[in-house]
């Protein structure tokens, strides 16, 4: 009888080891499978970062995406070469810290948080050596995954070849405007002088003619 209690709790230990081993076996499945979801996922995560990144140093002007608290999450070369300043110092940072105007660069990317968008924004981003250049900033709200605004996307071009045109055409139009004034001068002086030669000949032709007036 004893032995037979013995082979009844053998056989019950064997069969809970099995059960054990089954279910160990079925957790061990599921983990497998959830780690090699993660690495997909990890795995199109890191393609669509490369795929974004490509995008962004695809462009010659500067681009950078904001974070709606307004820190930079990310960049491109032309806005180092811009800002004097590489992408690892310039990530995490304030937006605003790179323009002369920091409050109208605010109000500018809180615009396009607020409204979707916004277009042709001028701003001037300040160089780390001091000079400064004049952009036209484009941005627009962008979403991960149809949820809720990650951030903004915001492109600038530079203008400073449109600026210095416009400037080049302001100073000639105050060379003309100054020319003008000068010749309007000349012109009044000219008159003047014609004026008052009119009025000489007019003395000599009455002098002339009451002369030959008395004598006759």
């Amino acid at each position: 009888r004893a032995e037979e209690e013995l082979q009844r709790s053998h056989d019950e230990l064997e069969r809970r080891v099995e059960e054990r081993t089954s279910e160990l076996s079925e957790i061990n499945q599921e983990i497998s499978a959830e780690i090699e979801v993660r690495k997909r996922a990890e795995d199109a995560l890191r393609q669509a970062s490369a795929y974004h990144r490509s995008l962004i140093e695809a462009s010659l002007d500067p681009l950078v995406t904001i974070a709606p608290a307004g820190t930079i999450t990310d960049v491109n070369h032309a806005t180092e070469e811009v800002t004097g300043r590489p992408r690892q110092e310039l990530v995490g940072t304030d937006f605003c810290d790179y323009f002369t105007d920091r409050e109208k660069a605010r109000q500018g990317y809180q615009q396009t948080f607020r409204e979707g968008s916004v277009q042709d924004y001028e701003l001037e981003i300040r160089h780390r050596d001091g000079h400064t250049t004049p952009v036209l900033y484009n941005a627009s709200v962008y979403r991960q995954n149809g949820g809720p605004i990650a951030g903004v996307f915001a492109a600038a071009r530079d203008i400073t070849g449109r600026k210095r045109a416009e400037q080049e055409v302001l100073r000639l139009n105050e060379d003309l405007e100054r020319r003008v004034e000068e010749r309007t001068a000349q012109l009044e002086h000219t008159a003047a002088e014609l004026e008052k030669r009119n009025l000489e000949v007019e003395r000599v032709n009455r002098m002339k003619t009451d002369f030959l007036g008395r004598s006759s």
